[in-house]
């Protein structure tokens, strides 16, 4: 079985009407505004444009509006790279192809556009659980003066006292984005450290993925670095207690 990583996880939806509002038999596949194929396409545009402005201008400095995208463009192109298929056209759907739907029908553009970002905003929503989900682990296991931890200290009060504590509620994590918290986990148990400890660093993150066969998006790798950040807060919070003793 293949995961495709959370910002590539497409979604279906029929294309609708700008004059009715009804649907109109096509059916475009895409995926959120984070994916990997919109930000390539991107880069290699503006790079195009870059070698284009250094033949074509005198003196170009490497800072040239000619070198840079129009807001129309990037919009296209936007919606371009968020298309993985459809049904309902003829044409097979390619990157040329799908550019040229963009760029001849604002109200499909448009639409790609919306329900791209609407994906977007439920994968935000699900990284904001799973950020809550680890400070909320990371609570319960701070150790207390007696060595338990707290999560140990609350289920003891809960099962002797009847005492229930509003931390003991599980917070659900969408499947959709486990298996970054795992990716966490493992990468979290084998970090660097000296001193103090250490951020997990993109050379670490880079060899974790070489050994295991992975490719991370930017995006995951962002997710993953905010899971760090909960740790290392949590981290320095714990040791600065010891420390005050």
């Amino acid at each position: 079985m293949t995961i495709l990583p959370l910002d590539e996880t497409p979604c279906e939806f029929e294309v609708t009407s700008e004059h009715t509002g009804k649907g109109i038999g096509l059916f475009i596949t895409v995926t959120s505004a984070h994916t990997k194929s919109v930000s390539d396409l991107l880069k290699s545009r503006i790079i195009l444009k870059q070698r284009q402005a250094e033949f074509q201008l005198v003196g170009y400095d490497g800072d040239s509006a000619a070198a840079q995208l129009d807001e129309l463009e990037l919009e296209i192109l936007s919606a371009t790279g968020r298309i993985v298929d459809w049904r309902g056209i003829i044409e097979p759907c390619t990157r040329d192809n799908a550019l040229i739907l963009c760029s001849t029908n604002p109200f499909i553009r448009h639409q790609v556009l919306t329900m791209s970002n609407d994906i977007s905003v439920r994968l935000e929503e699900f990284i904001a659980t799973l950020i809550e989900y680890a400070i909320n682990e990371l609570t319960l296991s701070a150790k207390q003066k007696d060595g338990s931890s707290l999560r140990e200290t609350l289920e003891s009060l809960y099962r002797n006292h009847n005492i229930s504590d509003p931390l003991l509620i599980p917070i659900k994590v969408s499947p959709v984005v486990t298996y970054l918290w795992e990716h966490f986990l493992v990468l979290n148990a084998t970090r660097s450290s000296g001193m103090s400890v250490s951020a997990i660093n993109y050379m670490e993150l880079k060899a974790y993925c070489d050994m295991n066969s992975i490719q991370l998006s930017p995006f995951e790798v962002r997710v993953i670095k905010s899971l760090d950040k909960v740790f290392l807060d949590h981290y320095n919070k714990q040791s600065e207690k010891e420390s005050s003793k």
